[in-house]
């Protein structure tokens, strides 16, 4: 008795340390697989491109001197499309915001632009851009992340393993009286 409770514990946490190692490899990959920002030199051009439309708009929204034209009050689609082609190469987060300050300076919403993004466009606007984290901070980041998963994974496999376990030889047990129910055999 007192050997297979040695084998079972070594079972459990052999099964416990499996599935420790493999959770935190998982986030291991997406921790650091996940860009969290941009360098300063990516973002520089796309604020760039963000204050001229903002000049634009300044521009726009006072009374017009004379003589103008109709070209003066249409926004130049030169600096969406320039910046739509910079902010390709964000981060998602920055890329998203960049779009948002652009929309919010717009009345009406384009035809290019979901409604979703149109509703949100506010909100999204008053954030700030994410610089890029050193590679040292996300290794940081990453090693803290496996660590907790690691521990937190052993933790709950060698506290869940015998409930699975009492669980499954429950439904076997059941199943077994069940078949010898149908079969009409009795113990």
């Amino acid at each position: 008795m007192f050997r297979f409770a040695q084998q079972h514990n070594r079972m459990r946490l052999t099964v416990s340390l499996l599935l420790a190692l493999v959770a935190s490899l998982v986030v291991a990959s997406i921790t650091w697989g996940y860009r969290r920002g941009d360098p300063q030199a990516d973002i520089q051009p796309v604020a760039a491109i963000l204050l001229q439309l903002e000049q634009r708009h300044k521009e726009m929204s006072q009374p017009p001197t004379l003589p103008f034209t109709a070209d003066d009050f249409i926004e130049p689609p030169r600096l969406w499309t320039e910046l739509d082609t910079v902010a390709a190469s964000l981060s998602t987060h920055n890329r998203a915001v960049a779009r948002a300050k652009a929309l919010a300076l717009l009345e009406k919403r384009p035809d290019a632009v979901s409604p979703d993004e149109w509703r949100v466009r506010f909100e999204l606007s008053e954030r700030v851009f994410q610089p890029y984290d050193s590679a040292m901070r996300r290794v940081v980041r990453s090693v803290f992340a496996c660590s907790a998963v690691f521990i937190v994974t052993i933790a709950v496999g060698w506290i869940l393993l015998p409930v699975v376990s009492a669980a499954w030889h429950f439904i076997l047990s059941r199943v077994r009286e069940l078949s010898r129910a149908v079969r009409g055999v009795s113990e």
